[in-house]
C-alpha cells in the first residue's frame, strides 16, 4: 500500500517527499519501503500536552532517524503547551513538526485563536531570529543536511 499511495499521489501531480503514518505510527517493518519512495516519514506516536523531558519531548534532534519523525499535536496541546514546545525546540536547536486536521468545531485545542495567537507567538521568535519556519519537507532536508545514515553507518 505504501507504493502504491505513492505512486496514486504522484499521478495526479502531487510531489510527494513525506509519508505519515495513521495516527504517527508505522511498525519498523514498514521502513524500508517509506525509505524506498519518500525523504522522511512520521511514523513515531505523535506527541502533544505536557512532556516530562523524557521520551515525550516535543522537538526532534538531529540523533533522530528522518524515518522515525514524530509531530506534536495542536488538537490535544493548550496554547501554553504549544508555545513551551516552540521555546524548548529552540533552546535544544531542535525541529518541531506541529499538526491539526482541521480548526475544531468542538471542544479540541485546535480553534481559530489558538492558531492564530500560536502563529503570532512563533512570528516574534522568526522576528528575533531565534528560529525559522518551513514546509516539513524544507525542514526536515534542511535540518539533515548531512543523512542520518551517512553518521550512523
Amino acid at each position: 500500500r505504501i507504493k502504491e499511495s505513492y505512486e496514486v499521489m504522484r499521478n495526479y501531480g502531487f510531489n510527494v517527499r513525506g509519508c505519515v503514518g495513521s495516527r504517527g505510527e508505522v511498525d519498523e517493518r514498514f521502513i524500508p519501503t517509506i525509505r524506498k519512495y519518500y525523504d522522511y516519514g512520521s511514523t513515531k506516536n505523535n506527541h502533544a500536552g505536557s512532556y516530562d523531558g523524557g521520551f515525550a519531548i516535543p522537538y526532534l534532534t538531529f540523533a533522530n532517524n528522518p524515518y522515525r519523525l514524530w509531530r506534536y499535536s495542536m488538537q490535544l496541546s493548550t496554547l501554553e503547551q504549544m508555545k513551551n514546545a516552540v521555546d524548548t525546540g529552540i533552546e535544544n536547536n531542535g525541529l518541531v513538526i506541529f499538526y491539526g486536521h482541521a480548526i475544531s468545531t468542538n471542544d479540541d485545542n485546535f480553534t481559530m485563536s489558538n492558531f492564530e495567537a500560536l502563529l503570532s507567538y512563533i512570528d516574534t521568535k522568526v522576528s528575533a531570529l531565534e528560529c525559522t519556519v518551513k514546509t516539513p519537507y524544507e525542514a526536515v532536508k534542511d535540518y539533515y543536511t548531512i543523512r542520518y545514515d551517512d553518521i550512523i553507518n
